[in-house]
């Protein structure tokens, strides 16, 4: 008779690597957007084989043969998830990336021959309802900041649309009291010319002066006698 399996260490580290698994798509969402696949990749993975290498010493080295194929078969399910993250919204990646609680069981029977009990089917059930619960939720939530970002883009553009308008009230004002002094000013000058104008007219035109008489006309006389 199998002994009642217990909630131990290892089931602990599992669930803080769920916790730690299930937080990590919103940062790596965030970083992709600011950096490629490819690097942001290599750079993880360089910086897990740096903090590993130590371990390869001595009797670590014989967990080269069946490390390697299971890290490319990991870069792969690394490549093929963060692609997805990058192309889909983080709740919708880890949505369907969660879809391994539901098929774990299966694949337990069908590659080692372990059939799942009656209760693990009925938790993963459960698992994947909640998951599609949280789904709905973050999808709601995000429609939610998205209009309330919608109503802040509007209540921006209102506000400019307003500024705009006042600007061109107040230049269209600034213009006419400008125009008003203009033709005021105007006004101004044409009263003071007709003022002028009279005082030009009143006084008397200036008298010519009598040409001296030519001296020609007696000398002719006396040149007659």
């Amino acid at each position: 008779m199998s002994s009642r399996p217990t909630f131990g260490l290892a089931e602990g580290l599992l669930l803080a690597t769920a916790l730690v698994w299930g937080t990590s798509y919103a940062v790596v969402k965030d970083a992709v957007v600011l950096y490629p696949v490819l690097g942001y990749l290599a750079l993880r993975f360089c910086l897990t084989a740096a903090l590993l290498l130590p371990t390869l010493r001595g009797e670590g080295r014989r967990a080269w043969r069946p490390g390697v194929p299971t890290g490319l078969l990991l870069l792969a399910i690394f490549l093929a998830e963060t692609y997805g993250v990058a192309l889909t919204s983080a709740s919708n990646a880890a949505f369907l990336i969660s879809l391994c609680v539901a098929l774990t069981p299966f694949a337990e029977w069908w590659l080692l021959g372990q059939r799942p009990e009656a209760r693990a089917l009925a938790a993963a059930a459960k698992k994947q309802e909640a998951r599609e619960k949280a789904r709905a939720l973050a999808a709601e939530k995000a429609k939610q900041k998205v209009a309330a970002r919608e109503r802040a883009k509007q209540k921006v553009a209102l506000a400019k649309a307003k500024a705009l308008a006042k600007k061109a009230e107040a230049k269209k004002k600034a213009e006419a009291k400008k125009a008003a002094k203009a033709h005021e000013l105007a006004a101004k000058k044409a009263k003071k010319a007709k003022k002028a104008l009279p005082k030009a007219k009143s006084k008397p035109p200036p008298k010519a002066q009598a040409k001296p008489k030519s001296k020609s006309k007696p000398k002719a006389k006396a040149k007659a006698k």
